[in-house]
């Protein structure tokens, strides 16, 4: 993991903290990829935001949680892995967890369809609802949309 708040001679640099944008990651169960990613977004000096690592006194629900939390972002990346095993009418598929579904909504309604981007892991389905908001594939590891990512992130003057 890349500590960029962390200088051996100087200490924490809490200004790291508030002053990067926030980007949340939306994910299910690929921590690999989502620590992949954590360190490609502070590669661009961004904050990733991951709600697991968070802790609110304030909320009492993971929904109130999710919301505050998701309230001071500023975008939104989601991980679209094959999670969850669907077996429909003698046809079978893999989709995201239901959460990343939810909060992939939540944040496009939030902060509208342009500031979410969503990667999509091979063997994945995603509903044709998501059409709208800007996809991109990869193989097995995030890092392959580095260069997506950046884009994406300028585009939207983030990164």
């Amino acid at each position: 993991m890349d500590f960029a708040f962390l200088d051996l001679e100087k200490g924490i640099n809490f200004n790291f903290f508030f002053k990067r944008k926030k980007i949340f990651i939306i994910h299910g169960h690929d921590q690999d990829n989502v620590e992949k990613l954590q360190n490609m977004l502070y590669s661009f000096n961004l904050e990733p935001i991951v709600l697991g690592q968070h802790y609110s006194f304030e909320a009492p629900t993971i929904i109130e949680k999710f919301e505050k939390i998701g309230a001071r972002c500023k975008y939104a990346i989601a991980l679209c892995t094959p999670d969850d095993l669907i077996n429909k009418d003698d046809k079978i598929y893999s989709q995201p967890r239901p959460n990343v579904l939810y909060e992939i909504g939540w944040f496009c309604a939030r902060l509208g369809r342009k500031r979410v981007l969503i990667f999509v892991k091979d063997g994945t389905d995603i509903f044709s609802d998501f059409q709208g908001v800007i996809q991109v594939r990869f193989k097995g590891n995030v890092k392959e949309c580095y260069e997506s990512l950046h884009k994406a992130l300028r585009n939207q003057n983030i990164a």
